[in-house]
């Protein structure tokens, strides 16, 4: 074979080689694109489900926080009905005084005559 057909000879093995090559690295590629895209594909799934629960989460704070002001409400409600229970406890042990003092007095006035 002469200088000039080896030299043919080996661009073209290397012209081979390097398709081949090639050919290897765009399947590569393809692979890693489907692998990025199966990726970020799971990615928004977990995105949405992420979503999901802090709405969730959300409308369970509101839930909490309408509960907490319904107790503070039946708190001072409690509170006024033991100050109302109070003040009606100390009339009653004023009316008991007084009509104990009657009842001394008209004890009084039946020992005196």
């Amino acid at each position: 074979m002469s200088t000039f057909e080896e030299e043919c000879q080996r661009a073209q093995d290397l012209a081979q080689s390097l398709t081949s090559q090639l050919e290897t690295d765009q399947v590569q590629h393809e692979k890693e694109i489907f692998n990025l895209k199966s990726s970020l594909g799971n990615s928004q799934v977990e995105a949405a489900a992420l979503r999901d629960s802090l709405a969730t989460l959300e409308g369970k704070m509101e839930q909490s926080q309408l509960q907490l002001v319904q107790l503070e409400e039946s708190r001072i409600q409690l509170e006024i009905q033991v100050e109302n229970f109070k003040s009606n406890t100390l009339q009653l042990e004023n009316q008991l005084e007084a009509k104990q003092r009657l009842l001394d007095a008209s004890m009084r006035v039946k020992e005196v005559t």
